[in-house]
């Protein structure tokens, strides 16, 4: 199943992939283009090109009916059927939020510290809190509460905010450089960390948390990115220099699949994953077998 259009990317992995709350459809940043596939990841459509996206990595904060998200470290992008619109960031920032029941209500966790919020789409921003006067390399957002926030300091563990943003603690792994933080969307009582050469796993929300796979010769990583798998807690896929392995928590289990180091991945519902390859997005089984390859176009 490979397309096979004119003016396809080349050499170039996406930045972010994210599944919309619409059945089917995806979406993918390549460089300074927002990408839509409708047809499950089967063929995909250059949606907004902006030269915001061109100057840093963008990232999808949001993806639902009618409009999606995207921002970079010092700029948010707004995509709708009514247009496109852009504004600046307070900041440099690590990661932005959407709060699930207000499309309007952002908050964010800059590169420095500081917390934003946003009520109005991100036209205006509040400076609410400052977690660290440190670097912040990770920060994920409760999927099930909009005002817990886990972020990993640089060289010093993890920091939790349970008010949005205001007040922040140190929670566990004092010491460690935190490079991923990640909620499970099945359970957010799980989340995964990637720190140093190993997986970590908490299970109280991000308190506390266990060692749950080391780096080894089979799947070297650091610096790793995190996908939870869709609907099973245990179950967490990470990049490696070996490709992409599959941890079990329940079976203690990791499968690997030979294949380039991704540049962005996420599970689907139906038990896929989608991960993005050079000049590709690729699809895999939950066992590990790829059936897709779909090459992304500038144009029809």
């Amino acid at each position: 199943m490979l397309a096979t259009n004119h003016d396809r990317i080349v050499n170039g992995y996406a930045s972010d992939l994210a599944l919309s709350d619409v059945p089917n459809v995806i979406y993918a940043v390549f460089g300074d283009t927002l990408f839509e596939s409708r047809d499950a990841g089967c063929n995909w459509k250059a949606w907004v090109a902006s030269p915001a996206l061109a100057r840093d990595a963008g990232h999808i904060a949001s993806a639902r009916a009618g409009y999606v998200y995207v921002y970079t470290e010092d700029t948010l992008l707004r995509a709708s059927s009514s247009g496109v619109t852009t504004s600046p960031l307070p900041e440099r920032c690590r990661t932005l939020a959407v709060d699930s029941h207000d499309p309007v209500h952002l908050r964010a966790v800059a590169v420095y510290g500081a917390s934003y919020e946003s009520v109005d789409g991100g036209e205006t921003w509040n400076l609410l809190g400052d977690a660290t006067p440190s670097i912040i390399n990770a920060a994920a957002f409760d999927p099930s509460d909009f005002d817990h926030v886990v972020a990993g300091v640089l060289g010093a563990g993890l920091v939790a905010t349970y008010d949005g943003g205001r007040t922040w603690t140190f929670t566990d792994m004092r010491g460690s450089n935190v490079f991923e933080v990640k909620f499970s969307s099945a359970d957010s009582r799980v989340v995964w960390v990637q720190a140093d050469d190993s997986l970590y796993r908490s299970d109280n929300g991000g308190k506390t948390f266990l060692m749950a796979l080391r780096s080894t010769a089979s799947l070297p990583f650091t610096r790793a990115l995190l996908a939870p798998h869709a609907h099973d807690s245990n179950i967490v896929a990470i990049s490696s220099w070996a490709g992409i392995g599959v941890f079990n928590t329940a079976t203690n289990s990791t499968s690997v699949v030979q294949t380039s180091r991704p540049g962005a991945f996420v599970w689907s519902p139906v038990d896929v994953l989608y991960f993005s390859a050079p000049d590709e997005v690729i699809i895999i089984s939950s066992n590990g077998l790829v059936f897709a390859a779909t090459q992304l176009h500038r144009s029809n």
